[in-house]
Parts: C-alpha cells; sequence; structure tokens
C-alpha cells in the first residue's frame, strides 16, 4: 500500500530557506566575555572593539550593566580584541583566532595603574 503526501509549495519554500539560512548563519563566528577590574567588580560602558588582523574590519560596542558583551555575526578568522576603561587604560589581545560555528570566550581584567592612561589603538601587526 502506498502512501502520497501532499506538501504546501510555501512550506517546502520556508523549509528549503530555513535550512540555507541556518547553514549559513552556522558558519559565522562570535565573540563574547565581561569586563572587571580592581578584583572582580564588573565594568559597566566599557568600549570592547575587534580588528581584523588584515585591517579590513572594525568594530566597537560597550559593556552592559553586568560588565557582559558580545559580537555575533563575525566572520571567521583572525583578530585582535581589546577593551578600554577611562582611567584604567587600555588591554589588548592582538591574536585571537575564531572559528566557524563558534563563540570564543574573551574576558579583561583590570588593575588601575600608576601612569596615566594611553590612546588604545588596535595593534597593527604582520602575522607570518
Amino acid at each position: 500500500m502506498r502512501r502520497h503526501i501532499t506538501v504546501n509549495p510555501c512550506c517546502l519554500f520556508l523549509l528549503v530557506t530555513g535550512s540555507l539560512l541556518g547553514a549559513e548563519a552556522g558558519d559565522r563566528s562570535a565573540v563574547d566575555g565581561f569586563v572587571t577590574r580592581d578584583m572582580a567588580a564588573a565594568v559597566s560602558g566599557a568600549t570592547i572593539g575587534i580588528d581584523s588582523r588584515t585591517g579590513d574590519f572594525h568594530r566597537q560596542t560597550t559593556t552592559n550593566m553586568s560588565g557582559y558583551y558580545s559580537m555575533d555575526d563575525l566572520e571567521p578568522g583572525g583578530y585582535s580584541v581589546w577593551a578600554e576603561i577611562k582611567g584604567y587604560g587600555c588591554i589588548i589581545y592582538p591574536h585571537v583566532a575564531l572559528f566557524p560555528g563558534e563563540r570564543t570566550h574573551q574576558d579583561f581584567h583590570f588593575v588601575r595603574a600608576k601612569r596615566s592612561p594611553g590612546n588604545c589603538e588596535p595593534i597593527q601587526k604582520t602575522v607570518k
């Protein structure tokens, strides 16, 4: 005994389109983490930046009330990720690798420096 299944063309379109979009989104990367200062105090409003090693991509965000930040929908590849807090200066991680479909966690822990904070410029290094 044969059974026939009838599929509404609209549902088939949504199924195929959703599968394609899901596959595409699965190839993207993300980075997130927390910013703290002076032995674990969360920092709200810290500036977080991400720059591609090739220099053709830059994005910035700020931390929320819990000191958390997140940047989604990034191309996999090599990046510099940095954080800056007024009065504390800047921390740069120049070699952060983002892999397809994965979220990389990168925290920043600040301790007040005795010197005045400098300008936070992304590191432009040639990676061999």
